[in-house]
């Protein structure tokens, strides 16, 4: 059984416009519903992350994203 659903988001869950399709949006959100963890994983900075958690309804307490802090030498 499948408790988890952690994804990138570039070149991986968005469109080459950077957003996410209604469709996508859709199907996320109801796994979410049902009770499946939908984790949104980037290097992106935060607020671009945190917009997308709030467009999938991930913003309660018990929700998780991962950000990636990227440093380059």
């Amino acid at each position: 059984m499948i408790h988890v659903i952690a994804t990138d988001l570039d070149h991986t869950l968005l469109r080459e416009n950077h957003a996410l399709s209604k469709e996508t949006a859709k199907v996320l959100s109801h796994l979410h519903d049902q009770g499946l963890k939908v984790i949104l994983a980037s290097g992106r900075p935060v607020p671009g992350l945190t917009d997308l958690n709030a467009q999938l309804g991930l913003m309660q307490p018990e929700d998780y994203s991962i950000y990636l802090m990227v440093h380059w030498f």
